[in-house]
């Protein structure tokens, strides 16, 4: 990791001198507390202390978070959403994620576990999730589900190998368009419909004022299109943003706005000043 960070910033020219922090959006669940790593299934980690680790491994302050979340955080801080304080954005991949904001605040939970819809139950006769439950809406909403209805996999993804093998499959699926048009559009369709009827229930509970749909199936238009549609016949009156029309912020971006957001954004920053001015060596100091 940190010899490909070294890669990253030798290749864009950036001096050590103006790296102040690390951003870090993880595929995973972390503590309570925000700093260890509880649970990462599809990066096959343990649990340890992620960011003392980071911390340690690069020597400069690091911020943390799940990558559903940073997106979020992202989007309503430095995005097209910014200024939205009550939102539900849902990332859907080979598997659901999601992050709420409720009055401007991440909704975390007791666990720190809130926002995750894809693990809410929607078929209690269903598939047998990642997660090791059934029918959570991972099961019928997610690409996985594209995949299972059209026969090109019977087994879940519990190991960070079959993980990857997954999402190779869907990422060749999704990048054929051909292929998409002539045998995968109603799956598609009936998958994104599925995500709307099934979290509906939740976003009367949430009441946001905007509801965000991205991630590599998020963006397919058969998929988003089904998901708005759906909403709109079931009587969600709130903002749909799609990532179909709108552009979302990526992880990678997600991680560097993390970075700017915990360990640079403040009343007394300004981009105006000088880097010398703003720059005590690798910390930000105000």
């Amino acid at each position: 990791m940190h010899h490909l960070s070294r890669d990253v910033l030798k290749r864009n020219k950036v001096p050590d001198h103006r790296v102040f922090g690390v951003g870090f959006a993880v595929a995973g669940y972390l503590s309570r507390e925000g700093k260890g790593l509880e649970r990462a299934p599809y990066l096959g980690w343990p649990k340890f202390d992620l960011k003392s680790s980071l911390t340690k491994l690069f020597d400069m302050p690091v911020a943390i978070e799940n990558v559903n979340r940073c997106i979020a955080l992202a989007e309503t801080r430095f995005g097209g959403l910014a200024n939205v304080d009550n939102l539900v954005l849902i990332r859907s991949a080979l598997g659901l994620g999601g992050a709420v904001m409720v009055d401007g605040e991440l909704l975390r939970g007791e666990q720190n576990l809130g926002g995750d819809l894809g693990h809410v139950l929607a078929e209690p006769k269903g598939h047998i999730c990642s997660c090791g439950k059934r029918g959570c809406l991972n099961t019928v909403a997610s690409g996985w589900a594209v995949m299972m209805q059209m026969g090109i996999t019977k087994q879940s993804y519990g190991t960070i190998n079959q993980f990857r093998w997954h999402n190779a499959q869907l990422e060749k699926l999704l990048g054929d368009n051909t292929f998409v048009a002539e045998k995968a559009h109603k799956v598609l369709v009936e998958a994104g419909t599925a995500l709307a009827r099934h979290l509906m229930p939740s976003l009367q509970i949430l009441n946001p004022e905007t509801v965000c749909l991205t991630g590599p199936l998020g963006r397919h238009p058969s998929y988003a299109n089904a998901f708005h549609q759906g909403l709109i016949e079931l009587g969600f009156s709130a903002k749909i943003t799609l990532a179909t029309e709108a552009e979302i912020v990526t992880p990678s971006m997600a991680s560097a706005y993390l970075a700017l957001s915990n360990l640079v954004y403040s009343p007394n920053f300004s981009f105006d000043q000088e880097p010398d001015a703003i720059f005590n060596e690798k910390v930000v100091s105000f």
